[in-house]
């Protein structure tokens, strides 16, 4: 079960899995209710969980929902490299492994079928994208203070209706 990525992303990993023998996939729409409605009426045995910054606080109550329930998933979240702040949060929420978004999509199978199987994040280190010598930082200093905030408080999962309230500025 593939939720909370962009459509782009979603068909990229439904792709990389139907390639793959083994895998049977289905993609949801990115709501919390709908994910849950789906994993009750039809169970997983993986959810993929295609993270994008604005999705942070839903994944972490679709998340909590699951960890509650008796037959939950193990989930897997692709975070891309500039929403790393995400990771520490979903870990605690109780994501299995997480991959980086760029991870190449022939590995992308193998790597949660690995996971599936209780590999450690030691012995699946292998499937992160090597690093670029040629590619740049991720450069946070060119946002503005309020700009830095409010990615700051999309990692720790906050709502945007959250985090207006906390910076007096409008959630739209």
């Amino acid at each position: 079960l593939v939720a909370f990525a962009a459509p782009l992303v979603s068909l990229g990993i439904l792709a990389a899995l139907a390639a793959s023998p083994g895998f049977q996939t289905r993609s949801v729409p990115g709501t919390r209710r709908a994910i849950l409605d789906s994993l009750e009426r039809e169970g997983t045995d993986l959810l993929v969980l295609g993270t994008r910054l604005e999705c942070g606080s839903s994944l972490v109550s679709l998340l909590g929902h699951m960890r509650a329930g008796s037959n939950a998933p193990c989930a897997i979240a692709l975070v891309p490299k500039i929403a790393a702040n995400l990771c520490p949060v979903l870990r605690s929420a109780g994501v299995c492994a997480i991959f980086p978004l760029e991870i190449e999509p022939a590995k992308l199978p193998e790597a949660l079928r690995a996971t599936w199987q209780g590999a450690t994040e030691d012995e699946t280190a292998a499937f992160h994208p090597r690093p670029d010598s040629t590619a740049g930082s991720v450069d946070l200093s060119v946002l503005t203070a309020s700009e830095r905030e409010i990615f700051h408080q999309i990692g720790t999962g906050a709502s945007p209706r959250i985090i207006a309230a906390r910076l007096g500025i409008s959630p739209k």
